[in-house]
């Protein structure tokens, strides 16, 4: 009796899986109906598997290095240096920056969206175009290829007053995102979320001169756990690189509690010196 009823059932789950397939796709399609897939920043209707149909997508300013890019911080640069103006004045503690698009329009709504409305399909859109950024084969020589450097993924924190108001940090989804990213194609690299804490409450940033953003963020990060960042290279994961302020205090922070080096990756940046 159990041997007749055996040669059934592979058959069975077959049927049931094909089944249950075809009602998933049923479901799939009338959740599409109700709740469209919409561009994040025309809203038009899009039929792609995409957050950013393809006239939006053509429209963000796309950041590529350059002979006019600054070394450290992939700015512009003024024709007779290496670096910008601000890496001058104050110079960087991280090594290098990679950043995906200029701050501007578009991305910058995909990136406030996100920040204060809870927009979380832009996620995968933006942890994407950082990893794109992360396996570019940049031209620029100055630029490592960090696909070989063994590197812990790191996000910028947000002080817990913060993190509870606003529900998210943005940084480490976008960490989380890149990390899920490189791993599909098999780069070496880790994660680690409790490596930098944010200890200091500070105003916010964006109505600071440069000089007041650093001062604001003087000893505002810590680590607690200096064995998970000890001669280790960290790829620092942070939205927008405005002035370096805060990628630089997390630099220092990391480097005096003895990591090797810091890379920084954004997904914008300000396309101007301070």
């Amino acid at each position: 009796m159990v041997k007749l009823y055996s040669r059934y059932i592979p058959q069975f789950l077959i049927s049931f899986k094909t089944t249950r397939s075809k009602i998933s796709q049923i479901g799939w399609n009338i959740i599409s109906f109700i709740y469209p897939n919409v561009c994040l920043g025309c809203h038009n209707v899009i039929t792609e598997a995409s957050s950013v149909c393809h006239n939006c997508f053509v429209e963000l300013k796309y950041k590529v290095p350059s002979e006019n890019s600054c070394r450290l911080c992939s700015k512009v640069k003024p024709e007779d240096s290496t670096i910008c103006f601000n890496c001058h004045k104050y110079e960087p503690n991280f090594f290098e920056a990679k950043t995906c698009f200029i701050y501007e329009e578009l991305i910058k709504k995909l990136i406030l969206g996100l920040k204060y409305n809870n927009k979380m399909r832009s996620i995968d859109f933006l942890g994407r175009q950082l990893a794109l950024k992360f396996m570019e084969n940049n031209n620029a020589s100055f630029l490592d290829d960090w696909k070989n450097l063994d590197l812990i993924i790191v996000p910028v924190p947000l002080h817990k007053k913060r993190l509870v108001k606003r529900g998210f940090n943005q940084s480490a989804m976008l960490a989380k995102s890149l990390y899920k990213k490189l791993k599909r194609q098999d780069v070496n690299v880790s994660i680690n979320f409790r490596a930098l804490t944010r200890c200091k409450f500070d105003a916010p940033q964006k109505n600071l001169s440069v000089k007041d953003r650093r001062k604001n963020l003087e000893d505002a990060f810590l680590v607690k756990y200096i064995d998970d960042i000890k001669n280790r290279n960290i790829l620092l994961v942070d939205d927008v690189l405005v002035s370096g302020a805060t990628a630089n205090s997390c630099s220092k922070e990391l480097l005096e509690k003895g990591a090797r080096s810091v890379r920084i990756i954004s997904v914008a940046h300000t396309d101007k010196s301070f």
